[in-house]
């Protein structure tokens, strides 16, 4: 057993370790195996740096020597898959998954810039409303505010026919159709194109 631990010892991965205990699992060398293995399974789940590595050393040793520094790990990996990814779901899972962690505050700067990016694609109310629910104070709250604003003037200005100023409509609405072609006037002072 001492050459098989010699041997293990000298090849040092996760599956030289397991080779041995599986062949040697009565061996006074045992103990000191089982220490070598685990740290050969952080040190590959470092080397891979995939969330699914560090997963597999945490179900392997949920009490293990270098759990924390997995997590941290772990974390790291995944706010690095979120700014790889750039996507609505990466940064909910990140959320979820993280709850309180180290980089809340930035997924959610990437999350704001998504949502408006997704907003202003689809470019209809519905999704601007939809961006100022998720983010009322984000980085880009007032653009959205404005252009719910303009795209309901549109709309309302597309049903303004030249009739609808005849003197047959009351006086309020009247007013509500003067200012409606004022909004106008200022929108095509202010977007010319």
């Amino acid at each position: 057993a001492a050459n098989a631990f010699d041997e293990a010892k000298k090849i040092n991965t996760l599956a030289a370790y397991e080779d041995f205990l599986q062949k040697h699992g009565d061996s006074e060398f045992v103990p000191e195996v089982l220490i070598l293995k685990e740290q050969s399974c952080f040190e590959e789940a470092k080397q891979k740096n995939t969330i699914e590595a560090y997963d597999g050393y945490i179900n392997a040793y949920p009490q293990g020597r270098f759990l924390n520094e997995t997590r941290i790990l772990r974390e790291e990996r995944f706010f690095e898959e979120v700014k790889q990814k750039r996507t609505l779901f990466a940064c909910d899972s990140y959320l979820h998954t993280f709850p309180a962690g180290r980089h809340v505050s930035q997924v959610f700067i990437i999350k704001d810039d998504l949502t408006f990016e997704r907003a202003k694609a689809i470019h209809q109310i519905q999704a601007y409303q939809e961006y100022l629910t998720g983010f009322p104070q984000g980085m880009h709250a007032q653009e959205p505010q404005d252009t719910i604003e303009l795209l309901t003037f549109e709309t309302d200005l597309s049903l303004v026919k030249a009739e609808d100023f005849q003197p047959t409509h009351s006086e309020e609405e009247q007013e509500r159709l003067a200012k409606i072609v004022q909004h106008y006037e200022y929108y095509l002072q202010q977007y010319p194109q």
